[in-house]
Formats: structure tokens, C-alpha cells, sequence
């Protein structure tokens, strides 16, 4: 009885060591599997990086971007990935999608704040935006306004970044737009009869850029006394509704014809500057 107790208990430590033996060989086969998993994987993510990378150095950049976007998606955590998040950005930026290049940059400096080539994602972002945006002044200037405040960010982060002697020239070239779109604004307004708006913006406009910009300031004073000279006729005025404009809604028709003398005056003076 005592020895069929025995073989008994041995048999049952026996069988726990048994399977606690094919747990632990098992656990070791996972192990290793996942080593072997891993290191397959590193060889596959740097084999499809630098499928991509070839794609875009031989300047197809449209394979290039669908490849890029494939690896970022598939390896997530490769060293390569902030890499190959820069070289997509700027793909799109060669095929001209302008604002899928922007928007790729602005990620990527969000993203990855403490990255080296940061200043230049955040140069791109102008740049985009700024090939992006109409060349005409007369016409839609969001992409200029963009273009201006990214490298305003790029100023305040990196002030000794080498992309800011082109960005100071193009920066140049923006603000003078800005000030011709204003401008353009107030000539729309007169070419479209509506007289007060137009006098509102010339004053405004004069009263921001008369001291940077004298020849702009010149033809802003002709189109205002374009509008004065149209607001003085008593047809023009028959039609006028003071009290539905603010700059003269509290206005008498007196004060109002005071108020169109003092402009023509000064801006007689401004409109005849040599």
C-alpha cells in the first residue's frame, strides 16, 4: 500500500515536472521565434526604406511617395521613419501637390520637434504654401499669409538656420503682395460703385503703408478721390445711405460734406507726389 502511495505521488510530480518542462520549451520556441521575427522584420523594414529611397533619388517621386507611405504604415517604429516621413513630404512637393506637401511637413515638425532637419520641414511649409498661392496680387492671397507665418515660426525656433537668407528674400516678396492685395480690395470696391467701402479701405490702407510704400500710397490716394469725387455729385448723394454704413452713420449730410473735403484735401496731396 505504502509503496503504491509512493510510485503513485512520484508519478504525479513526474507528470507536473513533464508539463512545466513543455511550458518552459514552449515559452523558449516563442522566444526565440519572436527574435527571429524581429530580426526579419528590421531586414524587410530597411529593405523597403531603401526601395523607397531609390524610387525617390531616381525622381519618381510618384512611386516613391506610395512606397514611403507603405513603409510608414508597415513599420511604424523603424529608425528609418522620420527619414522617410521628410523624404515623402518633400516628394509631394516635386509632383507640385502643394498642400499635401505642407500639410506632410507640418506633421513631421509636430511630430518630431527635437529632429535635426526640423528648420527645414518648417521651410518647406512656407514654401509650399508659397507655390501654392496665386502670383497675382489681385487675387486669393491665403496661401501668401500661410507661407509668411510658417517662416515667422521658423524665425522664432531657428534664428541661425541656414533656409533664412532665402526666406528673408521671399519674405520681402510676400509683404509687398499683402500690401498690392489690400489695395486691389479697395480698387474692387470702386470699380464696383460701392463708394463708402472703397473710401474706408483707401484711408485704412493709407493710414498702414503711406510711410513703407509711397508709390503704392499715390495710387490708393487716386482711387479714393475717385470715390470722393463720385460722393460728391448730388446724384451719388440722392442714393446714399448714411446710416447704413458705420463710418457715417452718425453723420449729418453737413458733417458728411466736411468729411469729403478733408479727405479730398489730403489725398489731393498724397496723388500728386512726384
Amino acid at each position: 500500500m505504502r509503496y503504491h502511495m509512493f510510485c503513485s505521488r512520484n508519478s504525479r510530480l513526474s507528470t507536473g515536472y513533464f508539463i512545466v518542462f513543455i511550458i518552459t520549451m514552449a515559452m523558449l520556441s516563442f522566444a526565440m521565434l519572436g527574435c527571429e521575427n524581429n530580426k526579419k522584420d528590421g531586414v524587410n523594414a530597411h529593405e523597403s526604406y531603401i526601395k523607397a529611397k531609390t524610387a525617390y533619388d531616381k525622381k519618381k517621386y510618384s512611386t516613391s511617395i506610395q512606397l514611403f507611405d507603405e513603409f510608414i504604415t508597415r513599420y511604424p517604429y523603424s529608425s528609418h521613419l522620420a527619414e522617410a516621413k521628410l523624404y515623402s513630404a518633400d516628394a509631394y512637393f516635386q509632383t507640385k501637390e502643394y498642400l499635401a506637401a505642407a500639410a506632410s511637413f507640418r506633421r513631421f515638425s509636430i511630430l518630431h520637434p527635437r529632429h535635426p532637419k526640423r528648420d527645414f520641414a518648417l521651410y518647406m511649409i512656407g514654401l509650399s504654401y508659397w507655390h501654392h498661392s496665386p502670383g497675382s496680387a489681385d487675387r486669393e492671397l491665403t496661401g501668401v499669409k500661410k507661407a509668411l507665418a510658417a517662416w515667422q515660426d521658423l524665425k522664432k525656433a531657428y534664428p541661425n538656420s541656414p533656409y533664412l537668407t532665402e526666406v528673408m528674400a521671399l519674405d520681402n516678396q510676400g509683404n509687398a503682395r499683402m500690401v498690392e492685395g489690400e489695395l486691389k480690395v479697395a480698387q474692387f470696391y470702386c470699380r464696383t460703385k460701392k463708394w463708402l467701402n472703397c473710401l474706408h479701405l483707401v484711408d485704412q490702407f493709407i493710414v498702414g503703408h503711406q510711410s513703407r510704400h509711397p508709390e503704392l500710397t499715390q495710387k490708393a490716394a487716386k482711387t479714393g478721390l475717385v470715390a470722393v469725387k463720385k460722393l460728391s455729385k448730388p446724384f451719388h448723394q440722392k442714393k446714399l445711405d448714411l446710416k447704413g454704413h458705420l463710418i457715417t452713420r452718425s453723420m449729418s449730410r453737413e458733417e458728411f460734406d466736411i468729411f469729403l473735403i478733408k479727405y479730398r484735401r489730403k489725398w489731393e496731396a498724397l496723388a500728386s507726389t512726384d
